[in-house]
């Protein structure tokens, strides 16, 4: 994965995946793109996602872009427990910048219960060449991704774009008696909220950065929400 900053969609930046199909470390692989986003999802069955999206396929490679929401459960991705997904496959060389919205997103075993559960993961990720579970899969040098405007909608509400979900950075994760957040911009508020939807901390800011000790807190999960002048991001702490 590589950041794009000349063939971009909207912005300064986009992100560019390609296929290596006889690198002499690693062999063949598909390039990828990954990115998460930790809070509350409220009703995710109904949650549009939309993104741009560029391709150049090389040889008889897919693309293929997929969208997961998970139930954390406990610290660590070793049990993240998936509760709604919903996949795009991109079989043709797109030239020119294309949407594509997911208009909700669908249980991956109807049936089994398996959606039940808090959805507080979402996962967009992307895949320059990619082969189903069935077949051998066929990675050709060059196929390219590019994927660019990620954004969340819920009903008629703003969304949180991908300039949102990069805007603060929040260390160290897991902590122990002290959380530390750093903006390039003003903060103006912040909050600590357990997973039982109780606000334990919350905090007017209006400086780049920001910290508290929390050695008071019990250990567990919890969200920290950061406001901006323009962006709000929900990110997951683990307090051990």
């Amino acid at each position: 994965m590589s950041p794009e900053n000349t063939n971009v969609h909207g912005g300064t930046q986009a992100v560019k995946v390609r296929t290596l199909s006889s690198d002499a470390l690693i062999g063949q692989a598909s390039g990828l793109v990954y990115q998460e986003l930790t809070g509350t999802i409220t009703d995710p069955q109904n949650v549009q996602i939309s993104f741009w999206y560029k391709y150049l396929q090389m040889g008889s490679d897919n693309g293929m872009v997929t969208v997961n929401v998970f139930d954390t459960l406990a610290a660590g991705i070793s049990d993240d427990h998936m509760l709604w997904t919903a996949n795009f496959a991109i079989t043709s060389t797109t030239n020119s910048w294309t949407q594509h919205t997911f208009s909700g997103l669908q249980d991956p075993t109807p049936g089994d219960g398996i959606e039940i559960g808090t959805p507080n993961k979402f996962v967009i990720f992307g895949m320059s060449s990619y082969q189903d579970q069935f077949g051998v899969p066929t990675l050709t040098d060059g196929t390219t991704l590019w994927v660019d405007d990620v954004q969340l909608m819920h009903g008629s509400s703003a969304g949180i774009t991908e300039k949102q979900v990069q805007a603060f950075s929040v260390f160290p994760n897991p902590c122990v008696n002290e959380i530390n957040v750093h903006s390039e911009e003003n903060i103006m508020n912040v909050e600590i909220i357990s997973m039982d939807g109780k606000t334990v901390v919350s905090e007017k800011v209006e400086k780049c950065d920001w910290n508290t000790n929390i050695d008071y807190l019990q250990k567990g999960n919890y969200i920290l929400k950061i406001c901006s002048e323009d962006k709000i991001q929900q990110i997951k702490f683990v307090k051990v």
